[in-house]
This record gives structure tokens, C-alpha cells and sequence, in this order.
């Protein structure tokens, strides 16, 4: 999306709007194109703003995590130290190394 049309037609409302409502907000982009050496100017509709993030799991429309993410099942799946090897802290939770 362009400057421009960021700037002139996208306030802050509509963006905390989006993010609120999980709706798309779309803008028509002109632009000239040459097509058989002729100039044409084209007008398309863009998608300037979506609440949709692919890169995350969406938690709600504003909290996100990263895929994967699962604190308990993360220390629930460490392994067992293998025997012959002490346990780096000691019971009172300080390092005996």
C-alpha cells in the first residue's frame, strides 16, 4: 500500500476500528499502465488493512502468540537427566557445581 493513500485516507480510527471489528478495510489504488504501447489508467480495489496475521495464532483480535507456544506442555515434555549425570541445582535450588 502506498504512502500516500496511507496517509490521507487511513485515520487512526479506522485502523483500532479493524483490529475491534475484525473487518477488512479496502481502498481503491489508481494507477497508469501500457498495455500495446497505449496508456491506460486502471483503477483496482486493495486490501489496505486486515485484522488476519499469518506469522501467529490469533488468541483474540488483538493478542497473538507464536505457533507452537505451549508453556506447560514445554516443561511437562523435558527429558529426564540420564543416570551418572547430578542434577545441576541442588534442593534448595542453588548450583552445587
Amino acid at each position: 500500500m502506498s504512502h500516500v493513500i496511507v496517509k490521507k485516507t487511513l485515520p487512526f480510527k479506522t485502523y483500532k476500528n479493524t483490529l475491534e471489528t475484525d473487518q477488512t478495510v479496502r481502498r481503491e489504488i489508481t494507477s497508469i499502465r501500457s498495455f500495446n504501447q497505449e496508456l491506460f489508467s486502471t483503477s483496482t480495489p486493495k486490501d489496505c488493512l486486515t485484522s488476519y496475521y499469518d506469522k501467529m495464532k490469533m488468541l483474540n483480535n488483538i493478542e497473538c502468540e507464536p505457533f507452537g507456544f505451549d508453556v506447560l506442555g514445554a516443561v511437562e515434555d523435558l527429558p529426564d537427566l540420564p543416570p551418572g549425570i547430578p542434577d545441576m541445582y541442588g534442593e534448595v535450588g542453588t548450583p552445587v557445581w
